[in-house]
């Protein structure tokens, strides 16, 4: 990837403020997410939890901009769900990379292949941040950010080798391309204590976006923005969801959403996002993700 010169964050938080000490909604916990979190309230509550199990992690890979390990939530497993995550540490002025890296970026890759008594491994995305630099944009992550992982035993009673080979970019005044080879054991049987990552993975489950409750309170449109091409987007903030929460828009293929519009009416929000590139927007999947002080939501529309 050609170098270019530091994406800094969004300055421009449409309306947003700084989270208070309020207590927030319990509007987050939604399907797959309700079974992460869940699987952390098991560890960190009951009896288990007066047995903590010290910290479980890889060994730190150093590379460009920082360093990354792999941390668990439990030193063994039962066969249900264990919960693991990617740990970066990246140095000031660094950033890497959401599943989808925007106009600009290395997508990361990961590679659960060399892992024993693994059926499946599924990374957990918390909210990224949005980076521009000279009209594009990109999402990711700066300083410390754990990343959550759910992966799922093949046998209850065999223990568990977990290794992943991760393909990542970071980026400041250029981007390098980096790989880490990270890999932990989890014994089989015994009570699940919970290590001391649990409460930070935990802490991440909360900035995982989840669907609407109700579907019909988002709606993407295509529109017009000052004689061209752009993305509608309306949403009925829940409750007393405060604030005009940040949004991100992607899709695949060759068109890409420019810097948003937005106002806050009442309860519904709404936004003009100008579309670039040489596709056509009809008949194209578009993901929104919408963060604010009280929501964090992903939802994914068929542009009719």
């Amino acid at each position: 990837m050609a170098s270019h010169v530091c994406m800094t964050p969004m300055s421009s938080r449409i309306g947003s403020k700084a989270p208070s000490a309020r207590k927030r909604p319990q509007i987050w916990c939604r399907r797959a997410c309700c079974l992460l979190v869940c699987i952390v309230a098991g560890l960190l509550t009951g009896g288990a939890a007066a047995f903590a199990a010290p910290e479980l992690a890889s060994p730190w890979v150093f590379g460009p901009g920082g360093r990354v390990r792999l941390v668990a939530a439990a030193a063994s497993h039962n066969g249900t769900p264990v919960l693991l995550a990617v740990e970066f540490d990246l140095k000031p002025g660094w950033h890497t990379y959401w599943r989808a890296p925007g106009d600009s970026g290395i997508a990361p890759r990961l590679d659960w292949a060399q892992s024993r008594n693994l059926a499946r491994g599924e990374m957990r995305w918390p909210m990224p941040l949005r980076f521009e630099e000279m009209g594009e944009a990109s999402y990711g992550y700066t300083g410390h950010v754990l990343l959550p992982a759910l992966v799922r035993p093949v046998a209850a009673t065999t223990p568990l080798h977990v290794a992943l080979t991760l393909d990542y970019g970071v980026c400041s005044n250029i981007c390098v391309a980096g790989r880490a080879d990270l890999a932990l054991d989890l014994t089989s049987g015994g009570a699940l204590a919970p290590t001391s990552a649990a409460p930070a993975i935990a802490a991440a489950l909360t900035r995982i976006p989840q669907p609407p409750a109700n579907p019909d309170d988002l709606v993407m449109a295509k529109a017009m923005l000052d004689g061209g091409p752009a993305l509608s987007v309306q949403y009925r903030m829940p409750g007393d969801a405060a604030g005009m929460p940040v949004i991100i828009a992607v899709s695949d293929g060759d068109i890409y959403f420019d810097a948003p519009q937005g106002i806050r009416e009442g309860d519904k929000v709404s936004y003009l996002l100008p579309v670039s590139g040489g596709g056509a927007l009809e008949g194209r999947k578009v993901t929104v993700l919408l963060s604010g002080e009280d929501i964090a939501i992903e939802a994914e529309r068929t542009i009719r």
